[in-house]
C-alpha cells in the first residue's frame, strides 16, 4: 500500500515519509493552483497530469507543514491508491479513485449511523452544506472523520436509550445485577464519547 504509520526524521530533516515518486511529480504538477485564483488549469496541463505513472521508485518527503493523524482514517483513499495503481491507472486517476473511495467510506458510515439512531434533519443538514460535501469528495480525512463522527455518537446515544429502557423494564432485578449493568453501560458511554472527542479534535 501507499503511506507510512509511522514517521521518521533524518538527521538536519524535517519529520517526513517516503513517496512514490511519480505521485510528488502530479503534486508538483499542480502546486501552482493552491492560494492563486488567478491561475488557471488548462486541458493540456490536465491531459500531462493524467499521463504521470507510478514510478516505483520513492522519495523522501518533509511533512513540516502538515498536521500528523493516525492513517486509520485514511484507509480508504489507500485503498483507492493500491488498487489504482494494480490497475496500472495513472497516479491522476488512482487519486480519483481514491477519493471515490472515500465518498463510499463516508456514506457508509452516515448510513450506518441513521440505521442505529434516528438523528433529526438538523443534524443531517450538517452534512448537506457545500463544505461537506467538498470534504466528502475530496481524498482528506475530514469527511470520513465527521461520519465516523456520527457514527459514533448513533452507537453513544443508542446504547444510552437501551440501558434506559433496560432500567426501566427490570425493576425486579435485585440491586447488584443492577448495578453492575448501570456501571457496565457507563462504561462503554465513557469509551465511546472519549472516542468521538478524539475524532472531532483530530
Amino acid at each position: 500500500g501507499h503511506g507510512q504509520v509511522w514517521l521518521s526524521t533524518p538527521a538536519n530533516s524535517p519529520t517526513g515519509g517516503l513517496i512514490d515518486q511519480g505521485l510528488l511529480q502530479l503534486m508538483a504538477q499542480f502546486e501552482g493552483l493552491p492560494f492563486h485564483a488567478e491561475n488557471k488549469l488548462s486541458a493540456n496541463e490536465l491531459y500531462e497530469a493524467s499521463q504521470i505513472r507510478w514510478e516505483g521508485t520513492y522519495a523522501f518527503s518533509p511533512t513540516s507543514a502538515i498536521s500528523h493523524y493516525f492513517p486509520f482514517l485514511y484507509a480508504p483513499q489507500a485503498l483507492g491508491l493500491r488498487i489504482g495503481e494494480l490497475l496500472n491507472l495513472s497516479v491522476l486517476h488512482a487519486y480519483q479513485l481514491a477519493k471515490l473511495f472515500a465518498l463510499i467510506a463516508a456514506c457508509a458510515l452516515i448510513y450506518g449511523a441513521l440505521s442505529i439512531y434516528p438523528f433529526s434533519l438538523a443534524v443531517l443538514g450538517l452534512f448537506v452544506l457545500p463544505m461537506s460535501l467538498f470534504q466528502m469528495g475530496s481524498a482528506s480525512l475530514d469527511g470520513i472523520a465527521h461520519a465516523m463522527s456520527l457514527f459514533v455518537i448513533a452507537l453513544y446515544l443508542k446504547i444510552s436509550q437501551q440501558s434506559s429502557t433496560k432500567q426501566s423494564s427490570t425493576k425486579q432485578t435485585s440491586t447488584k445485577q443492577t448495578t453492575i449493568g448501570v456501571v457496565n453501560s457507563l462504561v462503554w458511554q465513557g469509551i465511546l464519547l472519549a472516542l468521538c472527542i478524539a475524532l472531532l479534535t483530530s
